[in-house]
C-alpha cells in the first residue's frame, strides 16, 4: 500500500492529533455526538489523558443507548446540536468528530455553536466531503442496503449507523454555514484517509491509485475527509463567562 500512496494517514488519526494540539489543562470541552466514545478504542489512553486534562468535559448526543455505553465521560446529555442546553460562551473546545453529516438543521446548529463558544474559543470539525466518492454512493444506496453493507465494511454494529444529510458537506458548505453564524474558518484541510477496501484485494488496488490522484493538488476538492478549525468572527471584548453551563 506505502508505494502506491507513501505517508497514506487515517484520517481519525490527523483528527486525534488536532484535538491533542486544542486540549490544553483546565479547558472547558463539549463532545458533539460523543455516541460510545470520544475518541476509538485503539486511542483509549490519548482520550484519558484528554479528559483529565479538561476542567470539564461534557458529551452530547442524541441517541440515549449510546450514551449508556460511553464509560470515558461522567458529564453526558442527551440533546439536539441546534438546541444546545447550555448557557452562552461555556465551551473552550468543542468537538464534532464525523457529526456534520448527520445534522439535518445546519444553520441553527452553527449558531448554536457559535453561542456556546467562548471568547478565543475554537470548533475541531471532522466530517466526509459529499464530492468524494463514497458519500455520493451512499446518498444513492437504500438504507436497508447501506447499513449492513456499512456495518460489514467499517466493522460496525447497524445500531450506530445513523442518517446522514450531508448538508454542511464541502469545505465551501462549511465556509458559508460558518459566515452565517458569526463563525470564520481558520484552517480546514482536505485529506484523503486509509482505503475503504483494504481488506479486498481485487477492489484495493484501484482504490489506491484513485487515492494517489486524489493526493494532487488539482483534485483537492474531491478528498474524502475534511477536517476543519472555525473560531469567532468577531471576538467580543469583556464577555462575563459563566462557568455553570448545564
Amino acid at each position: 500500500m506505502g508505494w502506491i500512496v507513501p505517508n497514506l494517514q487515517y484520517s481519525m488519526q490527523i483528527y486525534k492529533d488536532e484535538l491533542e494540539s486544542l486540549i490544553k489543562p483546565g479547558t472547558h470541552w463539549l463532545d458533539l455526538g460523543c455516541g460510545r466514545r470520544t475518541l476509538p478504542v485503539y486511542f483509549q489512553e490519548v482520550e484519558k489523558h484528554l479528559i483529565e486534562s479538561c476542567e470539564i468535559v461534557v458529551g452530547i448526543d442524541g441517541d440515549l443507548p449510546s450514551l449508556l455505553e460511553n464509560s470515558s465521560l461522567s458529564c453526558k446529555v442527551k440533546g439536539d446540536v441546534s438546541k444546545l442546553p447550555f448557557r452562552d460562551n461555556s465551551f473552550d473546545i468543542v468537538s464534532a468528530n464525523m457529526v456534520l453529516e448527520h445534522l439535518e438543521d445546519p444553520v441553527s446548529s452553527f449558531k448554536e455553536l457559535r453561542r456556546v463558544l467562548r471568547p478565543n474559543g475554537l470548533i475541531l470539525v471532522h466530517t466526509p466531503n459529499i464530492l468524494s466518492f463514497w458519500p455520493l454512493v451512499a446518498i444513492l444506496t437504500p438504507e436497508c442496503i447501506k447499513r449492513p453493507l456499512v456495518g460489514y465494511l467499517e466493522g460496525r454494529k447497524e445500531d450506530s449507523i445513523f442518517k446522514a444529510y450531508y448538508r454542511a458537506n464541502t469545505a465551501k458548505k462549511i465556509r458559508k454555514l460558518s459566515s452565517i453564524a458569526g463563525l470564520k474558518v481558520r484552517k480546514l484541510r482536505m485529506i484523503v484517509s486509509i482505503p475503504v477496501f483494504r481488506n479486498f484485494k481485487i477492489l484495493l488496488i484501484p482504490e489506491l491509485i484513485i487515492t494517489r490522484v486524489l493526493m494532487l493538488k488539482p483534485f483537492a476538492m474531491f478528498r474524502s475527509n475534511i477536517i476543519a478549525i472555525l473560531e469567532l468572527e468577531l471576538i467580543s471584548k469583556g464577555v462575563e463567562i459563566d462557568k455553570k453551563i448545564v
